[in-house]
């Protein structure tokens, strides 16, 4: 889970930088820079290798990435109030990976 949200942060600092960007969060507009997306990308690659194994993990990496950035463009299209819920339920995602 963690991997996914690290990569959901990564997305962003690209996605923020599109002209498909939604104009409801312009506030988020290019505030995360490329390099530290890459380096969020990077992070969540090495967590999923570490946590899974190197094969796995770099398959694991490969799957999670491409579906943090398709739920990123979901949820940020969805309306704002819907947002928030989206991310708090995978915050308490996050709260149940950690407890378990």
């Amino acid at each position: 889970m963690t991997g996914l949200l690290l990569s959901m942060l990564g997305g962003l600092a690209y996605y923020s930088r599109s002209k498909y960007f939604p104009s409801a969060y312009a506030k988020l507009k290019g505030r995360i820079p490329a390099g530290a997306g890459g380096i969020l990308l990077l992070l969540a690659t090495g967590l999923c290798m570490r946590q899974y194994g190197i094969g796995m993990g770099i398959f694991m990496a490969s799957v999670i990435i491409p579906a943090a950035f398709c739920l990123l463009i979901f949820v940020l299209n969805l309306p704002r109030k819907y947002t928030w819920v989206s991310l708090g339920v995978l915050l308490i995602f996050l709260w149940i990976d950690y407890a378990g």
